[in-house]
């Protein structure tokens, strides 16, 4: 198995165990389950790992964790149900509230 195989697939693992709290969040559960593996295995093939610095690449992830989960709240879900996207500021703003506050 190779290095970028073997990250991706980590990352897949990763994505499908913290899946379950964005699949809760969003509409469609299976949609944010996919979400969540793919994005995962995506995060982990695409970034090289530095040696012994996992608070940063945890940090890191979190940093393009939000406004990748406001990106697919606010445009992918409403496009992909047949509506229009949430561009309006109560829109932005519930969708935020709802990530910040669970």
């Amino acid at each position: 198995m190779t290095r970028p195989v073997r990250r991706a697939s980590i990352g897949i693992l990763a994505g499908a165990l913290a899946s379950p709290a964005l699949a809760f969040t969003i509409g469609p559960w299976k949609l944010g389950l996919l979400f969540g593996i793919a994005l995962g295995g995506i995060y982990a093939a695409s970034l090289r790992p530095a040696s012994r610095a996992y608070a940063d690449n945890l940090m890191a992830g979190a940093a393009l964790g939000i406004p990748l989960c406001s990106l697919i709240s606010v445009v992918a879900l409403p496009i992909f149900a047949g509506q229009a996207p949430a561009w309006s500021a109560e829109g932005c703003l519930g969708i935020l509230l709802s990530i910040l506050l669970g």
